[in-house]
């Protein structure tokens, strides 16, 4: 059983790490925020099954109303679901990518690759559950 929510995966502008993000790197790597793409709790090494708390569904977009890449998540965690359901403001999104940076400033040049996408506390690059879509999954 889980539950689909509408999220922005990253913002763009200047996150709080520092690194830069322009609209044209996001709108160039939508394709990597890809349906199926793993979500765990917190950053983990430990990328297994047992760890594994949500997917992506569907394509994700990229959205100037909020300025970011926006799509959905299956939230497959009861804990984290009733948090979501409760208290989604407290639930961020952060993404274990490789990116190409330039050095001097921290302006991410390119987003080479998603290791995961996952469920955090802060988010260094705005993202967050945006709104709850009311259709539930059983699986």
């Amino acid at each position: 059983m889980g539950q689909r929510f509408k999220a922005l995966f990253i913002e763009e502008g200047k996150s709080a790490n520092g690194n830069y993000y322009s609209a044209t790197v996001l709108k160039e790597s939508v394709t990597k925020f890809k349906h199926g793409r793993s979500m765990y709790r917190e950053h983990t090494d430990d990328k297994t099954l047992i760890n594994l708390v949500g997917i992506t569904v569907g394509n994700a977009l990229y959205s100037k109303t909020h300025r970011g890449i926006v799509g959905e998540v299956l939230i497959l965690d009861e804990g984290l679901l009733e948090m979501a359901n409760n208290t989604p403001e407290k639930i961020h999104l952060s993404i274990d990518a490789r990116v190409r940076r330039r050095i001097h400033n921290k302006e991410i040049i390119k987003i080479k690759k998603i290791n995961s996408i996952d469920f955090v506390t802060e988010a260094s690059a705005g993202g967050r559950l945006l709104c709850k879509n009311l259709k539930k999954e059983t699986m």
